[in-house]
């Protein structure tokens, strides 16, 4: 076989591939294991203990899709469950915002500010009465840019929970994964 036809065979090749796994099949990231041998876990809404409405859907949804994808998503008649309380939310300014100064004819730069949002959670895998595992008050932080209007502002913080959830359900998820 020549240069050429061996080329195409491997492109032919990698075509084929490429629809084969678009075909709705998937690779997926090996996950550690699951405590005592659990192989998908069902999250019912978690409760929100916070003045975040919504907060609960958006982290419930977050850590069904990190177990999803670590290979351990369940349904609700799953053989585990992971309940959930988010316990508290807050902000608070990492970094004031300043005005523009002048210094010896030049300006100084513009400090919009930075915020950080945060909230709480304590997680427990339950199959049935029997606690596999417990992880209590994970808190992180997730910083946003202020705005000067108040539709602005709330939408960058909304960001900032988004991200948040997303990268607190990772962390819940890697945990509950690491093994003992």
């Amino acid at each position: 076989m020549d240069g050429r036809k061996l080329r195409q065979a491997v492109a032919a090749l990698g075509v084929g591939l490429a629809v084969g796994c678009a075909c709705g099949y998937r690779f997926t990231a090996a996950g550690g294991s699951l405590p005592k041998g659990v192989q998908a876990v069902y999250v019912p809404i978690l409760r929100n203990r916070t003045t975040e409405a919504g907060l609960e859907a958006l982290l419930t949804e977050e850590l069904r899709e990190a177990l999803e994808k670590s290979g351990h998503g369940g349904s609700p008649s799953s053989e585990a469950r992971l309940e959930g309380v988010i316990e508290g939310v807050g902000a608070i300014p990492l970094a004031l915002k300043t005005a523009p100064l002048t210094t010896g004819g030049a300006l100084a730069p513009y400090n919009p500010g930075l915020y950080s949002v945060s909230f709480a959670v304590t997680v427990k895998l339950m199959r049935g009465a029997e606690l596999l595992s417990e992880i209590d008050h994970l808190a992180l932080s997730e910083p946003y840019l202020p705005a000067d209007d108040l539709a602005t502002n709330e939408a960058n913080r909304r960001l900032a929970l988004r991200r948040l959830a997303k990268s607190t359900a990772k962390e819940l998820v890697d945990r509950l994964t690491a093994g003992p």
